[in-house]
């Protein structure tokens, strides 16, 4: 339904790309870009760096038993705590509400660009010396959207008539989730 009400003109039953044809263009391109890196990269051997496994793992655990890396590890683990039940069902109650299965995945898909350039506009404030400062700044207003999701989850019913929406509607949606992933980038 996707293909047939947004990208083609007249509608088909079958998806532009096959599962089949997908995989194997995939995997063409990937053997030709390995072979090329196999080809074309050569690697220099350091003999200074090259430590053994088992000295690699006992530095590992050495780093482990610090006490800023144990509150950091704890920290990270229970992180997502807080906006993991608003996540989780967010996408069901706005299909419960009236959205389309469809529509959510339109609206996801408008904040993949988003999602791709991001990452290189934040980098310059995660390098340097405070690299986790941006994630304890965003981690509030993620938390904030846990609410403001809330009330998109409560007005959708109420905005939407018998599965119409209006255009409002759909740009404060797609403003939402694109502010959203922005809270978001700091925590994959």
């Amino acid at each position: 339904d996707f293909c047939n009400s947004y990208l083609r003109f007249t509608p088909c039953n079958a998806g532009i790309v096959d599962l089949a044809g997908f995989l194997y263009f995939w995997g063409i391109l990937f053997l030709v870009v390995t072979t090329l890196v196999g080809i074309f990269k050569k690697e220099q051997s350091d003999s200074s760096t090259q430590n053994g496994v088992i000295d690699a793992y006992r530095q590992l655990y050495q780093i482990t038993k610090l006490p800023a890396i144990r509150i950091y590890v704890l920290a990270i683990l229970s992180s997502k705590v807080g906006f993991a039940a608003v996540d989780a069902v967010t996408g069901l109650k706005l299909i419960e509400g009236g959205l389309s299965k469809e529509t959510i995945a339109f609206v996801a898909l408008a904040a993949v660009p988003v999602q791709v350039v991001l990452p290189a506009l934040l980098s310059r404030f995660t390098a340097g010396p405070r690299p986790l400062d941006l994630h304890l700044k965003s981690y509030p207003l993620r938390l904030l959207f846990g609410f403001v999701f809330v009330a998109v989850v409560w007005w959708t019913p109420r905005v939407g008539e018998g599965g119409a929406f209006p255009h409002y509607y759909y740009a404060v949606v797609v403003l939402l989730f694109m502010i959203h992933q922005v809270t978001t980038t700091q925590y994959h």
